[in-house]
This record gives structure tokens, C-alpha cells and sequence, in this order.
């Protein structure tokens, strides 16, 4: 072992982390993807909805169960499906749009219930950055879809994973614990995401009062100036006084590597050996 750097050549943790598949979703389909990740250690994934890489009307059945099959072969977890949220806003003032989104969030989750998934990852949605309309607007329009949403999920036996993101209406902890202790929890976890976090100007010790409604964590690093999820210590996310906070707190659970790189399996693997140098705990 090379003692100036013990971490570069110690194992790492593969099969601990979840992966987004984010980055592969233009070079690789998802059963490729997950292919190569499990022949290189990593068992529990996170799969970005994004045709070209999968999606449920284009894949079909065939897909679905090739996807299936890969898992029970190679012993894989689909911890969550997730999809870009561009096209789809939940918050949406037209109630046309807000349909076509149930629509799209309801066809992952009948997948995500087929591939034996936790949950579907969930934006609350956007408004427009010029004039946006007000936060109780808005908090309406959500919670209407989710009135369509919760019972699809409801039936599927899937959570409904809500981020925050700086990029929507509704993005810190506070804000979205007073929203679902006001809607309801049923069917419904937050995913709490450390970069979308800390770009948005939140402590990261926000994210103790959502303990009890946490379903996953997520990693990447970003700096205040520019927006981003890079290789975890590339950044200015305090990995090592959140990893401290949480043992503190007592909270374990699954965290997902949502790491968008150009070389994404070194990004991937230098950010694992970053988290087990501050003894990142992980469920």
C-alpha cells in the first residue's frame, strides 16, 4: 500500500453506493449501463428514464423484462427511476400539462413496480424566473397532481421520491416538510439532495429535521459560482462535516451518486474513495 496515499489503494465500497446512470444516458442503453457497473463492483443503481438509454413507451416489454432479467442474473437493486426534469412539471399552471406529467410519472412507476424499485424520483415542479406566480399557486397545482399521483403509487406499492432542487418553487427541507405535514405523507419520501443544497444557499443540517421521511441521500459536489453535480471533492459541498453530522444524528441511509462527468466511471470511483475517506454512512 502506498503510505503517502492509503485511500488510493485501499478497496473501495462499491456495492455499498447507489449510481445514477445520468451520465451514461447518451453513450450507453441502461441494460449496457448497468452491465458494465456490476462487472466493476457496483450493485444498486438509480436509472435515468431518457429515451435512447430507456424509456417505457419506446423499450416496451422486451425492454423491460431484458432489464429484468440483467438484475436477477447479475444480483442487482433498482433503488429508484429517475427522469429529467425538463419536460415534466407537476406544478404546472395548465392543467393540460399537469395531466401529460401525471401521466409520464405514472408510466415509471408502473416500471419502477415491475423492476421491484423503492420509488419514482419526483420534481415539485417549476414557475416561470421572470414572473413567477405565487408560492401558494404553485403549492396548489402540485397539490393536485399528487392527488392523481399518491393512489397510482398507492396500488404499485411505490414511493413518490421528492427532491429538492434549487431550480423549483419548493426546494429547502423546511419548505418541504411543512408542505407534506400539511398534504400528507402516504406514499411519499424525500430524496435529499447535499449539491442541489448547498448551491441553493441551505446548511446542510436542514436535512435532520426531514430524518423520518428520508428515503435516500444524494452525492455529487458543486461550487456556489456554478451549478453542478462533479466528482465528490472537486467542489465545495463539506463532505467530511456532513459525513460527521450524520453519524452524529444517527442517520444511515442508502446514499446514490448522482455524478454527471465526462469520464463518469473515474468520476464514479474517486467519489467513492472520497466518502469512505470521511467515513460516509450509508445504509
Amino acid at each position: 500500500m502506498d503510505s503517502r496515499n492509503p485511500q488510493a489503494t485501499k478497496p473501495l465500497n462499491k456495492g455499498t453506493y447507489g449510481v445514477n446512470t445520468y451520465s451514461f444516458t447518451q453513450t450507453h442503453r441502461a441494460g449496457d449501463c448497468l452491465e458494465q457497473l456490476a462487472d466493476l463492483g457496483y450493485r444498486r443503481f438509480e436509472i435515468m428514464l431518457v429515451p435512447g438509454h430507456f424509456w417505457p413507451s419506446v423499450d416496451g416489454d422486451t425492454g423491460r423484462r431484458q432489464i429484468e432479467s440483467l438484475v436477477g442474473r447479475k444480483s442487482l437493486e433498482i433503488l429508484s427511476l429517475n427522469q429529467p426534469n425538463l419536460d415534466v412539471n407537476l406544478a404546472s399552471l395548465v392543467p393540460e400539462m399537469r395531466r401529460h406529467s401525471c401521466a409520464v410519472v405514472a408510466s415509471a412507476i408502473e416500471l419502477a413496480a415491475a423492476w421491484n424499485a423503492k420509488g419514482v424520483v419526483v420534481n415539485p415542479g417549476k414557475s416561470n424566473p421572470v414572473f413567477p406566480a405565487a408560492t401558494e399557486i404553485l403549492a396548489d397545482c402540485f397539490r393536485r397532481s399528487l392527488e392523481v399521483l399518491v393512489p397510482v403509487a398507492r396500488r404499485a406499492g411505490v414511493q413518490l421520491i421528492v427532491k429538492n432542487h434549487p431550480l423549483s418553487y419548493l426546494y429547502r427541507a423546511s419548505a418541504l416538510q411543512q408542505f407534506f405535514d400539511a398534504f400528507g405523507w402516504e406514499q411519499v419520501g424525500i430524496g435529499y439532495d447535499f449539491a442541489n443544497g448547498h448551491f441553493a444557499g441551505e446548511a446542510a443540517e436542514e436535512v435532520v429535521q426531514l430524518r423520518d421521511h428520508l428515503s435516500f441521500m444524494y452525492a455529487a459536489d458543486t461550487t456556489l459560482d456554478t451549478f453542478r453535480h462533479a466528482q465528490i471533492g472537486t467542489g465545495t459541498v463539506p463532505f467530511e462535516a456532513i459525513a460527521k453530522m450524520l453519524r452524529d444524528a444517527g442517520m444511515n441511509l442508502p446514499t446514490i451518486l448522482e455524478i454527471v462527468a465526462e469520464n463518469a466511471q473515474v468520476a464514479i470511483d474517486a467519489s467513492v474513495r472520497h466518502l469512505d475517506s470521511v467515513a460516509w454512512p450509508t445504509a
